[in-house]
């Protein structure tokens, strides 16, 4: 059984359940800083309608993100842990976006910091290379990677940062909820790319041109 917790996005707190890769139920809670209060009631509702007792492993999202909601996630993914000796497995938001990198092709992931016109970033590269940071600015073109290279460019953004390259950019973005969160962690697992819970913040700040 795998219990996950999403309490790093915006706005978007829920926790699930499965078994195996079977899914179970999902629960979703007030945002903000109400979920540090009803995390743990939840669960507690959560596993009784499922008939569940305890989970072999807790997925749990550690960023980026909201700062207050990764912290209540890991903590309570690690307290709940604990008690049942299960695993913990920790996931990104970076983990929702499929990887759409070949030989010749590059991938741009960026997700909206909430603050300052910022975005937490991630570039995957050609050869299994990622590189994650977090960058102020929307000239990114020349900052992260130069504007003549074949990208794909990821998530909810301004058209601006596509201005003078020809990157293709792909408009769905994932759904951030605790049954993404699960589905990630099994892909990672299965995959051999499992993840530590720890947070995942990204304060490192590269000022784009203007």
């Amino acid at each position: 059984m795998i219990l996950s917790l999403e309490t790093a996005t915006y706005g978007n707190s829920s926790i699930a359940i499965f078994d195996d890769d079977k899914f179970v139920a999902q629960e979703f809670m007030s945002s903000g800083r109400a979920t540090s209060i009803e995390l743990l009631p939840a669960v507690q509702v959560l596993l009784e309608k499922a008939g569940v007792e305890k989970v072999d492993t807790i997925a749990v999202d550690c960023g980026p993100g909201s700062f207050t909601g990764i912290r209540v996630g890991i903590a309570a993914a690690r307290g709940l842990a604990d008690g049942w000796s299960a695993k913990v497995v920790g996931i990104s938001q970076f983990d929702f976006f499929s990887d759409l990198t070949d030989e010749k092709t590059k991938q741009l992931i960026l997700i909206d910091a909430k603050a300052g016109g910022g975005f937490y970033y991630e570039l995957r590269g050609t050869v299994l290379q990622k590189e994650r940071g977090f960058i102020l600015g929307k000239s990114i073109a020349g900052t992260i990677v130069k504007s003549n290279e074949k990208v794909i460019v990821c998530g909810e953004f301004d058209g601006e940062i596509l201005g003078g390259t020809d990157w293709q950019h792909i408009r769905n973005i994932p759904v951030a909820d605790a049954k993404a969160v699960a589905k990630a962690a099994m892909r990672n697992i299965s995959e051999g790319s499992e993840q530590p819970a720890e947070a995942i913040y990204l304060h490192t700040t590269i000022k784009a041109p203007k």
